[in-house]
């Protein structure tokens, strides 16, 4: 580890020499000498990569645009067609694909592969970087075609390295984002076991990531016990690598750990892992970042679970800040969801008209994310606003909400046999029958097939 340090601030110090010289020949305003140029932005570049490699995302995108920077302008300000500045352009996307920025990082990732193409240049590196941008921005056919093609490269050269073992984790991504989890775990174990023959037992965070990748399917195949031990595996990992615990892979870690014990309802293990990956979100990504959002929201589901209401509307309000304030705005799903998790703590407060206030603001917010009001979740909270009603007593406000919810369901499932329908008509039949609505009972009866 301490040679680890040692190695990153070595490599800075070059770099800074590298990038003088680079900006030295740039301004003796004769003519640049694009060799020399070429070396430092080499130089440049591959500090920018082992930045990246060891977590430094920012440090890297910084040192990695000034190599473009540099570049460029021995070019007179253009991008040349040329495979050093295809290697920093992708470098520079995945770059930005991990810090978040998946537009850019995509324009970038083209680029890259744009220039390799000209120069009938295979290049399976850039091709994966695109596919796992598409794969972070939810376009799973394009990620997996680039995926597969990327693969039949390494097919074709036999290649059984570390590039062709982070292909298999993304193919797996892709498949277990889609429902096909075997598949997926197929995918991932091939891909470990292809890491193992490269890093042995040494601590790698390619190594580390597979095992929090093995812990999510698992978990998705209902074992949890065995999910917790690759979160841990993965936990070991990375702190070995780092030299501390202070870092988002390991918060991560701990944060997929909190989620998995409080489904086993192991509240108080739970709230100490989520404890941990909070404390370490605060110390590495300060206040305001969606790790801290979701540590948050993860917090205030078992607290409103052991009726710690105060602390439960406190963490959902502290995520709902932080989600606002990192999307800009309140139009993403996630936002929908703590408005709908607030109505949820109200109502057992009480609090029918802030229930209600939240709920509707929920059901506003699913709208525009799904561009219609038919929508499960609408359906879903036009349930809840039934039940805040018929608890108060209000028979018809309640079935009016149950009516409207049956017709979103209806038309968002395309189906009358579902769970949710049935669940509705069985609560929306007493309640015609006490209104002495006879005929509406009778014709959800005759939907469930009861007599």
């Amino acid at each position: 580890q301490q040679f680890s340090k040692w190695m990153v601030t070595t490599a800075k110090q070059a770099a800074l020499r590298a990038e003088l010289e680079a900006r030295s020949q740039l301004q003796n305003g004769g003519q640049v000498n694009v060799n020399a140029i070429k070396d430092c932005i080499l130089l440049l570049g591959r500090t920018g990569q082992l930045l990246l490699d060891k977590g430094y995302e920012e440090d890297a995108l910084n040192l990695l645009n000034k190599c473009h920077f540099l570049y460029t302008g021995a070019y007179g300000g253009v991008e040349p067609n040329e495979p050093t500045m295809a290697f920093l352009l992708s470098g520079m996307a995945a770059a930005n694909q991990k810090l978040g920025n998946y537009e850019k990082a995509e324009q970038l990732a083209v680029r890259s592969i744009q220039i390799y193409e000209a120069l009938n240049i295979s290049s399976p590196t850039a091709i994966s970087v695109l596919a796992r941008i598409y794969l972070s921005q939810s376009k799973y056919p394009q990620a997996l075609e680039l995926a597969e093609k990327t693969r039949n490269m390494h097919i074709e050269s036999e290649a059984k390295d570390e590039a062709s073992a982070l292909l298999l984790s993304i193919m797996s991504q892709i498949y277990r984002v889609q429902g096909h989890f075997d598949k997926a775990l197929e995918l991932q174990e091939e891909s470990n076991e292809i890491l193992k023959s490269v890093f042995g037992e040494l601590p790698h965070p390619h190594v580390a990531n597979a095992m929090n990748e093995m812990g999510i399917i698992q978990k998705l195949l209902g074992n949890r016990k065995l999910a917790i031990e690759y979160h841990e595996k993965a936990a070991d990992i990375f702190t070995s690598y780092y030299g501390s615990e202070n870092n988002k892979n390991v918060g991560i870690q701990y944060l997929n750990i909190g989620i998995i014990l409080s489904a086993t309802f192991r509240e108080s293990e739970a709230l100490e892992s989520l404890g941990k990956a909070l404390e370490i979100f605060l110390n590495v990504v300060g206040p305001d970042h969606f790790y801290v959002a979701d540590v948050s929201s993860c917090m205030a589901s078992i607290y409103k679970d052991q009726l710690r209401y105060p602390e439960a509307l406190d963490n959902f309000k502290n995520s709902l800040r932080i989600y606002t304030k990192f999307f800009g705005g309140e139009n993403y799903h996630e936002v929908g969801n703590l408005y709908c998790n607030l109505g949820h703590v109200y109502k057992q407060q009480g609090d029918s008209s802030k229930a209600l206030e939240n709920y509707e603001r929920s059901r506003a917010i699913y709208a525009r994310v799904h561009g219609k009001a038919e929508s499960v979740d609408n359906g879903d909270l036009l349930t809840c606003i039934g039940v805040l009603y018929e608890n108060e007593g209000k028979v018809a406000k309640a079935l009016e909400a149950y009516e409207n919810a049956l017709q979103v369901y209806k038309v968002a499932l395309e189906s009358d046999r579902d769970p949710n329908i049935s669940e509705l008509a069985l609560k929306m039949i007493p309640l015609y029958i006490k209104q002495g609505e006879h005929e509406k009972a009778n014709a959800l009866k005759d939907l469930l097939s009861l007599k």
